[in-house]
């Protein structure tokens, strides 16, 4: 089942109508008719969309520890274009935050490879967060990666309760965590407007 997986989600799909890249741009493409037909609708279209690829990514990083970059490109691509309803500085600013957190998470991703040996966090984490990063306020993304590393450390715990041995070569995906924790601080954002 992982490898079936692994073949329809990184761009394999073939002939499979509801892949994962299809209904990105479907949802993409509700939402810029929702943006043209009825800009009040854009903010409850964002949201759905939002929700919808951090879905797929919960779910999938947490059943096969993959972040399909379909969702990440999907991701980007829509705030990208939502970049573009907001005030040109404040649109500058949330993209050197969105570049300047993934660069600060690619080191410590090459800073723990070269000391532990072994990846501990992947690149479709780096990826997700630098997507994610053009959603919120730059404000948020400490809190967002906050949010995120508290709900690993409450998983590690809650495993742990189970009965499950946590060494150092325990690992768990993080992306579930960073979906919820970008789900939470979008939210507060959207609800201070």
């Amino acid at each position: 089942m992982r490898r079936d997986a692994e073949v329809i989600y990184r761009g394999h799909c073939g002939k499979n109508s509801l892949a994962p890249q299809i209904w990105c741009f479907a949802c993409g493409g509700i939402y810029v008719t929702c943006l043209a037909a009825a800009p009040g609708m854009a903010q409850l279209a964002l949201t759905l969309y939002i929700l919808a690829v951090l879905i797929g990514v919960f779910s999938l990083d947490a059943l096969y520890r993959i972040i399909p970059l379909c969702h990440v490109v999907a991701l980007a691509a829509i705030g990208a274009i939502a970049l573009l309803q907001i005030d040109i500085r404040e649109a500058l600013v949330r993209l050197t935050g969105a570049f300047f957190t993934m660069a600060a998470l690619a080191l410590v991703r090459w800073s723990y490879a070269r000391l532990r040996r072994r990846a501990g966090l992947g690149w479709g984490d780096v990826k997700l967060v630098g997507a994610g990063a053009l959603w919120v306020d730059p404000i948020y993304l400490g809190p967002w990666l906050l949010l995120a590393t508290l709900s690993a450390f409450a998983s590690l715990a809650f495993l742990r309760w189970q009965g499950v041995t946590i060494t150092r070569e325990t690992s768990i995906p993080f992306g579930p965590h960073l979906a919820c924790g970008l789900w939470i601080v979008w939210l507060a954002q959207i609800s201070q407007f």
